[in-house]
């Protein structure tokens, strides 16, 4: 695989009931961004979870040189089970810059905005954004 590809997709088949991906091939440059578009059902999500390893493909090679690789779900999605604080730590690890946001009621750069259910409120009381 060349040095300047990040992800590279070589002859990949993948279904479930019917075929989804048949021969296919793709790579994606260390360098640009990319977006992956098309009707619902085409399989999109199922690209991104053969990229991330969540599912293995029937035939062909997936190659990565990504330390990490994670993607978003297409709805908005918080963990139930986690405060306010421990869901924004999942995409931020600075626990003391996430806690300010929190305690300043502020939305921070590059969040969605979003209103949390009131469940998830810490402290009880108030309405985060993220």
């Amino acid at each position: 695989m060349n040095s300047n590809i990040l992800l590279q997709f070589q002859n990949v088949t993948f279904g479930y009931e019917k075929p989804i991906l048949q021969q296919f091939n793709c790579s994606f440059s260390k360098e640009g961004i990319f977006c992956i578009l098309g009707k619902s059902g085409c399989g999109k999500t199922t690209f991104f979870k053969l990229a991330s390893g969540l599912l293995l493909p029937e035939s062909g090679f997936i190659t990565h040189h990504a330390q990490k690789i994670s993607f978003l779900f297409q709805e908005n999605r918080l963990l139930p089970w986690f405060t306010v604080l421990e869901n924004m730590l999942v995409v931020n690890k600075d626990k003391e810059y996430c806690g300010n946001l929190l305690a300043a009621g502020t939305v921070p750069p590059g969040f969605h905005v979003h209103a949390v259910h009131k469940e998830f409120q810490n402290p009880p009381g108030k309405l985060y954004f993220f």
